[in-house]
């Protein structure tokens, strides 16, 4: 049974679990890809500002990463968090926390475009009406 004083926490691991397996039914879609990452030294950590950067430094992926060397490593790291979050949770007394999910791979398909028909020269566009009259009155 969990403490009234840590719902807090576990609050916020199950957010941050709800997050990682989100994560991972995207690259399991068969369509994910990185994007953007960030790499931050720990606090307990700080270095010296000059010669290396305390702050997080987000770094854009483009064109996007799909190598699925990647797609596996990051698979596995978001893995590996997701069942440490889930023994913290376990930890703190909470006995159905949620699994990664089982994605199935996605296909992404468009339906196909509308032939016009034969002799079909394009559209004229929308015309315009009139401008119409306002009202009038008077105040007393």
């Amino acid at each position: 049974m969990s403490e009234y004083s840590d719902i807090p926490q576990i609050n916020t691991l199950f957010s941050e679990n709800e997050k990682v397996n989100e994560a991972i039914a995207v690259l399991k879609s068969g369509i994910g890809q990185l994007v953007t990452f960030t790499v931050s030294i720990p606090p307990d950590k700080q270095t010296d500002p000059i010669t290396v950067p305390n702050g997080p430094v987000q770094i854009i992926v483009y064109p996007p990463d799909t190598d699925p060397s990647t797609v596996t490593a990051l698979l596995n790291l978001l893995n590996t968090k997701s069942s440490d979050i889930q023994n913290q949770l376990a930890a703190l007394g909470v006995t159905n926390p949620t699994p990664p999910p089982t994605a199935h791979k996605l296909e992404v398909t468009h339906p196909p475009l509308p032939v016009p028909p034969s002799g079909a020269t394009g559209g004229t566009g929308a015309t315009g009406g009139t401008g119409g009259t306002g009202a009038t009155g008077t105040t007393g």
